[in-house]
């Protein structure tokens, strides 16, 4: 399950002690301690493999690595971030997922990038994090129908007075599961970020960006 720690983070006791992982809140202390890599994110589907920290920016919405030195990090206020771990092969990733990423199975393409470079499916866990939920996130028009085209489900969906709200978390569950992730292996965090003002911040709710949660991962 994820537990929230008092540093201002949300971290899985699935994995072990050896993986430093979390979803920040509002209050996540900074992470300067660490050779931290923060792609160039672009609303996409591009997966970067990072072996090294250097001055390169990288316009890409997942990042993999297998180098121990290194924290891979996004920022999200209401996108889906997740994070993925290949204990035994020493594999880890992250990525974030917005409407479009969510829509063109960036999850998946994260799974056949750490597959390539030596995972098995059967060893990784997927950790999805704090986001915005069915309750609040309205969905119509040619943006509803490519998700109706695409992921064929109504469990994707709540139905309110004749408006469509999607569930991005449902639907970014489809995805990893149908690549063959065993569904004990995947965690949720069940809240939403534009619902809890508290915690998270929130670009639904604020109509702007006032702040980012940065979500981490890093092997010991």
């Amino acid at each position: 399950m994820l537990v929230l720690k008092n540093e201002g983070y949300i971290y899985s006791d699935r994995v072990s002690s050896n993986i430093i992982h979390g979803f920040g809140t509002k209050k996540l202390s900074n992470l300067e301690n660490y050779l931290v890599v923060r792609p160039k994110q672009v609303h996409g589907t591009e997966v970067a493999i990072i072996t090294e920290k250097s001055e390169k920016e990288y316009s890409a919405d997942g990042l993999i690595t297998t180098n121990k030195d290194l924290m891979l990090t996004v920022v999200t206020a209401d996108c889906v971030p997740i994070i993925f771990v290949d204990e035994k092969a020493g594999i880890i990733g992250i990525s974030h997922q917005g409407w479009k990423g969510t829509l063109n199975r960036l999850p998946g393409k994260m799974i056949d990038k750490m597959l390539s470079i030596g995972a098995t499916i059967r060893n990784i866990y997927c950790l999805f994090g704090p986001a915005i939920n069915d309750c609040c996130y309205e969905i119509y028009g040619e943006r509803l129908q490519k998700f109706e085209d695409e992921f064929k489900s109504e469990s994707i969906f709540r139905k309110s007075n004749g408006k469509y709200f999607l569930n991005m978390n449902k639907a970014n569950y489809l995805t990893v599961v149908q690549k063959g992730i065993n569904p004990n292996r995947i965690d949720f965090f069940p809240f939403c970020t534009s619902c809890d003002s508290k915690r998270f911040y929130s670009y639904h709710r604020d109509k702007k960006i006032v702040g980012e949660m940065v979500s981490f991962v890093k092997m010991k």
